[in-house]
């Protein structure tokens, strides 16, 4: 692939791999999946007169990107803002510790401009010009404007799957439709960045603002609910609202500047916490157990699809989705569990709950928000009502607990419940 006189080459995932201009001069990418660990700029035949210098740089990570630029056995830490721009480097010899040696100014589509430690301007990206030297760390470090690589040559930001061009705020070539609606295709520019609001958001891959995250932790958190709501899946529900709940908390930080690696630790971790915090006060266990599995799910997912070249984020996400399921399920197993060993009383209703409490026995005690969801609709909260207690029963014969039936009129949820037991083998008598 070429670019006006310069030639690039990028492997079968797309990633580029070098990159080659007309006088020889040749930048070698290093890569470990989509991430680049080593670059090496030089001439393959030395020409004569040929005016670039050799160069091999490093990079160090942690896990918001890029921390540290290695040039000639130097490290330069990387200074960053909440948004994520390199905004300075610093030198992290020991006798110069924390001396700034260049300093990183953008607009609010990054172009950019950079000073060195005397408050001197070295390179503006508008125009191209370079006024100190082009060995200059400042200069020579590719990391700028939202951690991306900022590729001097051509001055486009490279973002794996595209290139943007900050003087006009847009992407040289169309964004992906795959994972668009098609029926918004007709209002959404394909080549926009970050969605024309390039202060509240970013795009580090060239495929952003990814609205299927927001969908889809939206749909996760109302089927969740609704699941939780009816008991159909209680289980299921939970862990599909934590994990909803966590893509929510992940996709806000990620819109207002934080990285999206950063965002998905920050939210693994509070779920773990707050997990904690409810099993050990026993406020509630089933929703702790999901925030504890869906957070170390993320991590454990996060860390893996990294390791496979693949995205943190996107492994998050699955780790985070499985995990609170696992959580919400493990949860469910060892409730109805508990309730199926005490045993369960159901009758007549005002005196099922007096018996169980002399037996030392469970039942059911309604739908949460019962008469809430009446003012809005009696004929929803009833199905919802008996969906819920239905779940409840079908958990209790499912772990073989004694249900025990007092009698009274068959008539509404009770004369339900009878048919449902049946003939179960652990049905007894107290009438």
């Amino acid at each position: 692939m070429s670019f006006g006189d310069i030639e690039f080459a990028y492997d079968a995932g797309g990633i580029r791999k070098s990159k080659t201009l007309s006088d020889g001069y040749e930048y070698r990418f290093y890569t470990e999946g989509n991430v680049i660990h080593k670059e090496h700029r030089g001439y393959s035949v030395s020409p004569s007169g040929g005016a670039r210098r050799h160069a091999t740089l490093r990079y160090h990570y942690d896990g918001a990107g890029v921390c540290g630029i290695e040039s000639s056995g130097v490290v330069y830490h990387v200074k960053k803002n909440l948004q994520g721009d390199v905004v300075m480097l610093v030198d992290g010899r020991e006798n110069v510790r924390n001396r700034v040696v260049a300093k990183y100014v953008y607009d609010a589509w990054g172009n950019h401009k950079i000073y060195n430690s005397a408050g001197t301007e070295i390179y503006d990206s508008v125009t191209g010009t370079v006024s100190g030297s082009e060995t200059h760390i400042g200069i020579l470090n590719p990391f700028r404007y939202r951690g991306s690589y900022f590729d001097a040559d051509i001055r486009l930001y490279y973002l794996q799957t595209r290139y943007y061009d900050p003087q006009v705020g847009r992407f040289i070539n169309a964004d992906s439709v795959d994972y668009a609606d098609p029926e918004s295709l007709n209002g959404l520019n394909l080549y926009a960045y970050s969605g024309n609001d390039p202060v509240n958001g970013f795009d580090s891959d060239g495929n952003k603002p990814k609205w299927w995250q927001w969908a889809l932790s939206g749909a996760l958190l109302v089927v969740g609910v609704a699941l939780c709501a009816t008991g159909v899946g209680s289980g299921l529900g939970v862990g599909l609202a934590v994990a909803g709940g966590s893509m929510m908390a992940s996709n806000i930080m990620e819109a207002a500047g934080v990285d999206g690696k950063v965002a998905s630790i920050v939210s693994a971790g509070l779920d773990i916490v707050a997990g904690i915090a409810l099993c050990a006060t026993g406020i509630g266990g089933g929703l702790g157990a999901s925030l504890i599995a869906s957070g170390v799910g993320s991590l454990a997912g996060g860390f893996i699809s990294e390791a496979m070249g693949y995205s943190f984020e996107t492994g998050a996400m699955i780790g985070g989705i499985v995990g609170g399921i696992a959580g919400g399920k493990v949860y469910n197993k060892v409730h109805f569990s508990k309730i199926a060993k005490q045993g369960v009383v159901i009758g007549k209703s005002g005196q099922y709950d007096k018996v169980a409490k002399q037996l030392g026995m469970a039942h059911y005690d309604g739908l949460p928000g019962f008469k809430q969801i009446s003012k809005i609709s009696k004929p929803l909260a009833n199905k919802m009502g008996w969906a819920h207690n239905k779940n409840y029963l079908k958990q209790v014969m499912k772990y073989n607990g004694t249900i025990v039936d007092i009698g009274g009129p068959l008539t509404g949820a009770y004369a339900k419940e009878v048919n449902l037991i049946g003939r179960y083998k652990n049905l007894k008598f107290l009438f």
